[in-house]
This record gives C-alpha cells, structure tokens and sequence, in this order.
C-alpha cells in the first residue's frame, strides 16, 4: 500500500462531544460539561501552537497561553479549540480537569480527574504565579500538594527534572 493510503487510515477524530463553550460567571467565557463525565475520561484534546513571548511586554496571546512544554526560554504555547478558555480554581478541591501534553500524538489531553455532573463550569489549575498572586504563596503551596495527590490518583505525574512537561505513568 502506498504512504498516502497509510496516513488514510491512522486518522482519528479527537471531538469527545463532552464539552461546549458558555458564558462564565468567574471570568467571561468558560468551558461547561454537555453531559456526566467520569473521572478519567479524556474530556478534549487540543494542539498547541508554539510562539515566542513578546518581552518585557507581554504578548496580548500570554493571557491565554502557558510555559512551553518543550521548556524553551520565552517560548509560549497556546492550545487550539477550548484548552486556553478553561478557568482556574484557586483550590485542589475545585480542580476537575487537568492537561496532559502527549508527545506521540502531539495533542495535550485533558483529562477529568474527578467525576463532573452535567452542566458544570470545568475548571483546572493555573498554579505558579496566577494562584500566588490571589492567595498566596505558602496556600499556593499547600494547594498544589493536594493537586498533586488528586493528579496521582490517574497516574499523572511530573519530570523530577522541574519542566512543566505532564506525562502518564506507564507503570
């Protein structure tokens, strides 16, 4: 068979129909579940565009975007269909999804880390900055220990090297 036909038949549709854009009552827009979602389940996958940061101004896209996976200096990325509109809890126990960068597919995967009921604004972790900045560092802290341990839970865990890359335990 030839190299064409090949591709033909690897492609996949990444709509998990499980998710839509609507009106937020914590910022603008959000993203809300169109039906019950289980813990686990993959909710949406994005592809990310990589860009060079605009210094020492910010870039109008960084609202929107986050640190590069590839953890290159001034290099942002910011993810195609609903993956820069989710809002931010400031809390682990207001966290529902979480995004999972897949280095074969090339598509971060958000991934549901608790049970969602139907109609619910969707909300995941900024962190670093956004979260020290409105609660504090040492709450900041305490809270991304306990994202930690709910991230565990799927088997989601993070380089010992630092970078922002996500991955999924194999083991």
């Amino acid at each position: 068979s030839s190299a064409a036909s090949d591709v033909y038949k690897r492609q996949m549709r990444y709509d998990t129909g499980l998710i839509e854009l609507g009106d937020s009552e914590l910022h603008g827009f959000g993203v809300f579940a169109k039906k019950d979602i289980k813990k686990g389940e993959i909710v949406e996958y994005c592809p990310v565009i990589r860009y060079k940061s605009v210094f020492p101004l910010p870039s109008v896209l960084d609202a929107y975007a986050f640190n590069d996976v590839f953890n290159e200096e001034d290099t942002s990325g910011m993810q195609y269909g609903l993956g820069s509109i989710y809002n931010s809890s400031h809390h682990a126990s207001g966290v529902d999804v979480f995004p999972i960068y897949d280095d074969d597919t090339k598509l971060y995967q958000w991934i549901a880390v608790r049970d969602i009921p139907k109609d619910k604004e969707i909300l995941t972790w900024y962190g670093n900055e956004f979260t020290i900045e409105s609660i504090g560092r040492d709450e900041t802290l305490q809270e991304w220990a306990l994202v930690e341990e709910i991230l565990d839970t799927l088997g989601i865990k993070f380089d010992d090297d630092g970078r922002s890359t996500r991955t999924l335990d194999s083991s």
